[in-house]
């Protein structure tokens, strides 16, 4: 190896060592969100199953296909059984390939220095901070690093000529659009890369095309060709406005807690993308298309963003920064300032964040142990999470997300567990919070409209009052807190009985009598209670 490539190796490696040193902790969390409902439905297939059992991705509910997450956690499953460290060690080993990928990637244009800050600027702030702790996540992660990868074979084919690299490229792109569909415009954004002739750029993307082709048929023949909406959504004629403010509504995303380390960073990272389209037109095209590329696919969750989804534009907009020295005389500066403010966005975001998932770690480990006649309650874990574990695990306890129906059992309950923030841990508060909570119910005014515009989907209007906490009580153990107003897309859900309960900012709450939400009928129900 020459001294340069050695170089190159050792920052890479350092780089991975910093990003394994900064999220360490991960490897203490259990399981989260969707990771039981994943492991439920993988029990019923096998390894290589998940690459084309049509039951798993119907079992899914979403016109969703990552079959290459699936293997990857299917295979963790049979490896590790039910040892969670192992996962996360996993999912540690993944998230460290991603800066050393990146650092590659942009050592092909750029210096070490410029390089090695903006891998770190990714890495340390945004959107990976609520990825990198999540197991249902990883494809995200280690859909980005193949992504990379295929992009750095596909410069080099380029560069060298050379058929069989642009192949190679082909074969990862493949792997990254299996592993998370975001990654499936890839080939578009290689195409205005500035790199050889707009000639040799369309020999070398053909591979590429191939391999988008069989993905594409790959995917139709799995799940068919459906890529609408799903989960929760607005009105049809309110949609070519959400479409609209996508860009902005996704940016807001880097921003976190909107912290002012978080909010200074993303205000840096656009302006370095704006300079950039100003003041360098080789880059105004890759840029556009890349931006495009990164929104295209999660139109259809342009509803309701949350981080993961701005992932692929986190990725878009934290690379061009490293091309600032080309568009500023000491542009080098320029990214270690935004270095140093994704150092101070991490230092002012991870904490809470991290705490945000242990506590939810720590509920579902101990709702998992709990014995009969044992609740765990308010827990901030969806409530949908533990209920696959109750599924898994076989818990003796009860996890409860409302208390109208243990109030005629509050004197009898007598182990009761809460999450205490100041402690920082789960622990037995005894029914005094459901005595408490039961006395706090009133009969008060509250008003719900439900309506079914298109097929396969409800909508609603709830009321009176502006200000306070909605939600849908499906059971005690089911629980969905929403907005005043809303919709809700699944194709094919026959629909759910449910109240809608208010919490007041006084402290008062208040519920609805049951609704029957039918979407085969689809029949207007309305609800008032002056």
């Amino acid at each position: 190896m020459n001294p340069r490539r050695f170089a190159d190796a050792a920052i890479a490696l350092l780089l991975a060592m910093v990003v394994a040193e900064t999220f360490r902790k991960i490897i203490r969390l259990w399981w989260m969100f969707d990771d039981p409902f994943h492991f439920n439905i993988l029990q019923r297939v096998s390894v290589l199953g998940t690459l084309y059992d049509k039951t798993l991705y119907n079992a899914l509910g979403t016109p969703i296909f990552t079959p290459f997450f699936m293997l990857s956690l299917k295979s963790d499953r049979v490896w590790f059984g039910s040892n969670a460290t192992a996962f996360y060690t996993h999912q540690l080993l993944v998230l460290v390939l991603l800066p050393a990928a990146e650092y590659f990637l942009l050592r092909l244009w750029c210096s070490r220095t410029t390089a090695a800050s903006t891998a770190l600027i990714t890495c340390l702030a945004g959107p990976i901070l609520s990825i990198a702790p999540v197991l249902m996540l990883r494809h995200y992660i280690g859909g980005a690093v193949l992504a990379i990868v295929a992009t750095i074979l596909f410069v080099r084919a380029l560069r060298s000529g050379s058929r069989g690299m642009a192949v190679a490229s082909a074969v990862i792109y493949f792997l990254a659009a299996g592993t998370k569909e975001i990654y499936f415009p890839l080939p578009a954004l290689l195409l205005v890369i500035p790199e050889g002739s707009i000639r040799q750029r369309i020999r070398m993307v053909v591979p590429h095309a191939l391999a988008a082709l069989l993905s594409a048929a790959w995917r139709v023949a799995i799940i068919g060709p459906n890529v609408g909406s799903y989960g929760f959504v607005v009105r049809p004629g309110e949609r070519l406005q959400r479409m609209a403010t996508l860009p902005f509504r996704a940016v807001l995303q880097f921003a976190g807690s909107g912290s002012w380390g978080a909010i200074a960073l993303t205000a840096a990272i656009v302006a370095c993308a704006v300079l950039l389209a100003v003041r360098l037109r080789a880059a105004r095209l890759p840029l556009a298309v890349g931006i495009v590329a990164a929104l295209l696919p999660i139109l259809p969750v342009a509803t309701e963003l949350q981080p993961r989804w701005a992932f692929a534009l986190w990725l878009v907009l934290t690379i061009s920064v490293a091309f600032v020295p080309r568009a500023l005389p000491r542009g080098e500066i320029v990214v270690v300032i935004v270095l140093l403010l994704a150092m101070a966005a991490h230092a002012t975001e991870w904490p809470s964040q991290f705490r945000h998932f242990k506590r939810m770690s720590d509920e579902a480990h101990v709702f998992a142990d709990l014995a009969p006649g044992e609740i765990i309650r308010d827990a901030e874990t969806p409530s949908v999470t533990l209920s696959e574990i109750a599924a898994l695990v076989g818990t003796h306890g009860k996890a409860v997300y409302d208390d109208l129906e243990l109030c005629h059992e509050a004197g009898t309950l007598r182990r009761v567990f809460e999450y205490n923030a100041r402690r920082r841990e789960v622990v037995d508060v005894g029914p005094q919070p459901v005595v408490a909570s039961c006395r706090a119910i009133r009969t008060m005014p509250l008003a719900a409209d439900f309506t079914f515009e298109e097929p396969g989907s409800f909508f609603w209007h709830l009321g009176p009052y502006a200000e306070g906490t909605y939600a849908f009580v499906i059971n005690p153990e089911r629980v969905y807190e929403v907005h005043r107003d809303g919709g809700f897309r699944s194709p094919g859900f026959p629909g759910v009985t449910l109240r809608v309960r208010y919490h007041s900012p006084a402290g008062w709450t208040t519920y609805s009598p049951e609704m029957k939400v039918d979407m085969v009928a689809r029949r207007r129900i309305v609800f008032i209670r002056k």
